[in-house]
Protein backbone atom coordinates (compact mmCIF):
# COMPACT_ATOMS: atom_id res chain seq x y z
CA UNK A 1 0.00 0.00 0.00
CA UNK A 2 1.45 3.22 -0.87
CA UNK A 3 1.99 5.75 1.78
CA UNK A 4 0.61 9.06 2.26
CA UNK A 5 1.56 12.60 2.80
CA UNK A 6 0.18 15.37 4.98
CA UNK A 7 1.76 18.40 5.24
CA UNK A 8 1.12 20.66 8.07
CA UNK A 9 1.69 24.36 7.34
CA UNK A 10 2.20 27.27 9.90
CA UNK A 11 2.99 30.70 9.83
CA UNK A 12 6.30 31.60 12.27
CA UNK A 13 4.48 35.37 13.20
CA UNK A 14 1.63 34.55 14.11
CA UNK A 15 -1.54 36.93 14.16
CA UNK A 16 0.82 38.52 11.49
CA UNK A 17 1.91 36.54 8.72
CA UNK A 18 4.89 39.14 7.42
CA UNK A 19 7.37 41.47 8.77
CA UNK A 20 7.02 44.40 7.01
CA UNK A 21 10.02 47.37 7.22
CA UNK A 22 10.85 50.65 5.32
CA UNK A 23 13.76 51.66 5.12
CA UNK A 24 15.19 55.11 4.09
CA UNK A 25 18.76 55.14 3.24
CA UNK A 26 22.15 55.70 1.27
CA UNK A 27 22.16 53.02 -1.74
CA UNK A 28 19.72 50.53 -0.77
CA UNK A 29 19.91 48.43 -3.93
CA UNK A 30 23.37 47.10 -2.56
CA UNK A 31 20.66 45.20 -0.16
CA UNK A 32 20.24 42.82 -3.77
CA UNK A 33 23.29 42.31 -3.98
CA UNK A 34 24.31 41.21 -0.52
CA UNK A 35 21.35 39.20 0.17
CA UNK A 36 22.36 35.85 -0.49
CA UNK A 37 25.08 35.42 1.86
CA UNK A 38 23.09 37.51 4.21
CA UNK A 39 20.08 35.06 4.47
CA UNK A 40 22.81 32.53 4.73
CA UNK A 41 24.61 33.87 7.27
CA UNK A 42 21.58 34.66 9.12
CA UNK A 43 19.38 30.96 8.53
CA UNK A 44 22.98 29.30 9.08
CA UNK A 45 22.37 27.23 6.26
CA UNK A 46 24.64 26.60 3.28
CA UNK A 47 24.54 28.51 -0.05
CA UNK A 48 22.65 25.48 -1.67
CA UNK A 49 19.83 26.76 0.69
CA UNK A 50 19.06 29.87 -0.46
CA UNK A 51 17.53 31.44 -3.76
CA UNK A 52 17.16 34.30 -6.00
CA UNK A 53 13.79 33.81 -7.34
CA UNK A 54 13.07 36.72 -9.49
CA UNK A 55 15.45 40.19 -9.63
CA UNK A 56 14.49 43.18 -11.66
CA UNK A 57 15.62 46.55 -12.53
CA UNK A 58 13.92 49.49 -14.09
CA UNK A 59 15.88 52.41 -14.57
CA UNK A 60 14.00 54.04 -17.21
CA UNK A 61 12.45 56.55 -14.70
CA UNK A 62 13.68 59.55 -12.53
CA UNK A 63 14.24 57.09 -10.37
CA UNK A 64 15.69 53.18 -9.97
CA UNK A 65 12.89 51.10 -9.52
CA UNK A 66 14.19 47.56 -7.77
CA UNK A 67 12.74 44.35 -6.64
CA UNK A 68 13.57 41.09 -5.64
CA UNK A 69 12.42 37.77 -4.36
CA UNK A 70 14.38 35.24 -2.31
CA UNK A 71 14.38 32.27 -0.53
CA UNK A 72 15.69 30.26 2.54
CA UNK A 73 15.26 26.25 3.54
CA UNK A 74 15.87 25.43 7.12
CA UNK A 75 15.59 21.84 7.26
CA UNK A 76 15.00 21.34 10.81
CA UNK A 77 14.72 17.31 11.28
CA UNK A 78 13.31 14.35 9.10
CA UNK A 79 9.77 15.87 8.95
CA UNK A 80 10.45 19.84 9.80
CA UNK A 81 11.46 22.69 7.10
CA UNK A 82 10.73 26.26 8.31
CA UNK A 83 10.63 28.23 4.54
CA UNK A 84 11.45 31.83 4.75
CA UNK A 85 10.53 34.33 1.75
CA UNK A 86 12.01 37.56 1.62
CA UNK A 87 10.77 40.31 -1.10
CA UNK A 88 12.81 43.74 -1.39
CA UNK A 89 11.31 46.59 -3.10
CA UNK A 90 11.93 49.84 -3.76
CA UNK A 91 13.50 53.11 -5.68
CA UNK A 92 16.77 54.60 -5.14
CA UNK A 93 17.46 57.99 -6.80
CA UNK A 94 20.54 57.34 -9.90
CA UNK A 95 22.52 61.01 -8.48
CA UNK A 96 22.35 60.75 -5.10
CA UNK A 97 22.09 56.85 -4.24
CA UNK A 98 18.93 57.68 -1.63
CA UNK A 99 16.30 55.83 -1.62
CA UNK A 100 13.76 53.62 0.34
CA UNK A 101 13.11 49.59 0.20
CA UNK A 102 10.55 47.76 1.74
CA UNK A 103 11.86 44.14 3.04
CA UNK A 104 8.54 41.92 3.51
CA UNK A 105 9.66 38.67 5.61
CA UNK A 106 7.14 35.88 5.55
CA UNK A 107 8.60 32.75 6.92
CA UNK A 108 6.64 29.58 7.52
CA UNK A 109 6.62 26.12 9.06
CA UNK A 110 6.39 22.62 7.22
CA UNK A 111 6.03 19.59 9.10
CA UNK A 112 5.22 16.39 6.66
CA UNK A 113 4.17 13.03 7.96
CA UNK A 114 4.21 10.00 6.34
CA UNK A 115 1.57 7.18 6.95
CA UNK A 116 0.16 4.55 4.56
CA UNK A 117 -3.27 4.36 6.33
CA UNK A 118 -6.03 6.20 8.77
CA UNK A 119 -4.50 4.27 12.08
CA UNK A 120 -1.22 5.28 11.35
CA UNK A 121 -2.05 9.02 10.77
CA UNK A 122 -4.08 9.11 13.96
CA UNK A 123 -0.56 8.08 15.93
CA UNK A 124 1.51 10.05 13.72
CA UNK A 125 -1.09 12.98 14.89
CA UNK A 126 -0.95 11.70 18.80
CA UNK A 127 2.83 12.04 18.36
CA UNK A 128 2.76 15.27 17.22
CA UNK A 129 0.53 16.58 19.71
CA UNK A 130 2.26 14.76 22.71
CA UNK A 131 5.92 14.57 22.36
CA UNK A 132 6.90 16.56 19.07
CA UNK A 133 5.13 19.87 20.40
CA UNK A 134 7.83 21.31 22.60
CA UNK A 135 10.44 20.69 19.95
CA UNK A 136 7.86 22.31 17.49
CA UNK A 137 7.56 25.43 19.59
CA UNK A 138 11.79 25.77 20.01
CA UNK A 139 11.72 26.00 16.05
CA UNK A 140 9.07 28.34 15.96
CA UNK A 141 10.59 30.93 18.43
CA UNK A 142 14.59 29.84 16.61
CA UNK A 143 12.40 31.31 13.71
CA UNK A 144 11.11 34.29 15.06
CA UNK A 145 14.17 35.32 16.33
CA UNK A 146 16.14 34.69 13.42
CA UNK A 147 13.26 37.56 11.53
CA UNK A 148 14.61 39.85 14.27
CA UNK A 149 18.48 38.94 13.31
CA UNK A 150 17.27 39.65 9.91
CA UNK A 151 16.54 43.25 10.46
CA UNK A 152 19.24 44.06 12.76
CA UNK A 153 21.54 42.85 9.96
CA UNK A 154 19.71 44.76 7.15
CA UNK A 155 19.92 47.81 9.50
CA UNK A 156 23.67 47.47 9.89
CA UNK A 157 23.62 46.92 6.21
CA UNK A 158 22.37 50.33 5.24
CA UNK A 159 24.19 52.30 8.05
CA UNK A 160 20.84 52.34 10.01
CA UNK A 161 20.09 53.24 13.60
CA UNK A 162 18.69 50.53 15.54
CA UNK A 163 14.69 49.34 16.26
CA UNK A 164 13.41 51.08 19.18
CA UNK A 165 12.49 48.66 22.23
CA UNK A 166 8.81 46.69 21.72
CA UNK A 167 9.29 47.48 17.95
CA UNK A 168 10.81 43.96 16.95
CA UNK A 169 9.00 42.02 14.50
CA UNK A 170 8.32 39.22 17.25
CA UNK A 171 7.96 41.68 19.95
CA UNK A 172 3.59 41.06 20.43
CA UNK A 173 4.65 37.34 21.82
Amino acid sequence: MASKKTTIVSEILVPESEFVAEYTAHNPAKLLGVMLLLMKENWRVSSANVYTDKIKWDVTGEKVDLYGEFRCRDKKDSRTVVMTRIIVMGTQDPKTKMGTVQVKVKPKIYVELESSNAIEKAFRMAYLNMFYRDQYKKYVEVAKKRVNDFDDQVRHILEMEERAAGSRPASQM
